[in-house]
């Protein structure tokens, strides 16, 4: 119940807030998603002392990644860009240029779709195709993979594992989809930023490589990456005094607890059974 402690500071003094928590806290269905400990869900660790993973879902974009690339050699940094398998095939030459910088590839779906419980041909399309193609143009296995929202399921946690793929999260979101000013972005991303950590950024919008794009693409998203651009210059140079930038494969994740709706009815009133998997710190 921390969220619930936490929305209470942003309640009107007029408002019981002890009544409303103890209302929460009743509720059947938040008590139908306990927290879950899901083997190999990964996310920050702590056992690289200074070092922060920055990561770039979503790409790559042959004008936004060239420019992220341009910025982390300028200040000697590391980052895992986590592509979308149309997004690669249509961009050979950038992913080349990604890992010939010296920078890790994880997969991020095929065109953004969500991976969770998905039949068996939208998992070979989904998973087994981008994970094939990336290891292609990479020229080396791909061993890390990112669900489209962080949104997975247990039998494909399971499934990555078992060819080697470590399925990969988030601890700190610089909500660049979202955010439009550089300085917001990289407040976001600080906010919940500690050592071990890995960072959510964006080289791209995933969403626009599906055919139904645009009744997908969420109202209060925006397609322009050249704020995360600016954004990633200014965590760097704030960064760069106290912390290591790095990619995946120079930190050891361990696993994360998680909220899920997994066990919840299909037809559970108040529960959208899309909703993301959160971590709990």
């Amino acid at each position: 119940m921390r969220y619930i402690d936490r929305l209470r500071t942003y309640l009107p003094d007029w408002l019981d807030r002890d009544e409303l928590r103890r209302r929460m806290a009743a509720a059947p269905w938040l008590r139908a998603a306990p927290p879950r400990h899901l083997k190999d869900l990964v996310g920050p660790t702590n056992e690289v002392p200074s070092a922060i993973a920055l990561t770039f879902d979503d790409g790559p974009d042959r004008t936004i990644t060239p420019q992220l690339l341009q910025v982390l050699a300028d200040h000697d940094a590391h980052a895992t860009f986590f592509m979308c398998g149309r997004a690669a095939i249509r961009h050979p030459d950038v992913v080349r240029a990604v890992v010939a910088a010296g920078h890790s590839v994880g997969a991020h779906g095929w065109d953004h779709r969500p991976v969770r419980w998905l039949p068996p041909r939208e998992w070979d399309r989904q998973i087994v195709r981008p994970l094939e193609a990336l290891g292609a143009l990479t020229g080396r296995p791909v061993r890390w993979f990112r669900p489209p929202w962080g949104a997975v399921d247990r039998s494909t946690v399971a499934a990555l594992r078992r060819r080697g793929v470590t399925t990969m999260l988030w601890s700190a979101d610089g909500l660049d989809w979202q955010l439009d000013d550089p300085t917001d972005i990289a407040d976001s991303a600080l906010r919940h930023l500690d050592a071990g950590g890995v960072v959510l950024l964006h080289d791209a919008v995933g969403d626009l490589l599906r055919e139904d794009a645009t009744a997908q693409l969420p109202s209060n998203a925006h397609a322009d990456r050249s704020a995360t651009v600016a954004a990633t210059e200014l965590l760097l140079r704030r960064l760069r005094s106290t912390m290591t930038l790095c990619g995946l494969d120079a930190l050891k994740p361990r696993p994360l607890r998680y909220h899920t709706s997994a066990r919840l009815p299909r037809r559970r009133p108040g529960i959208r059974q899309g909703d993301q998997a959160r971590p709990v710190r």
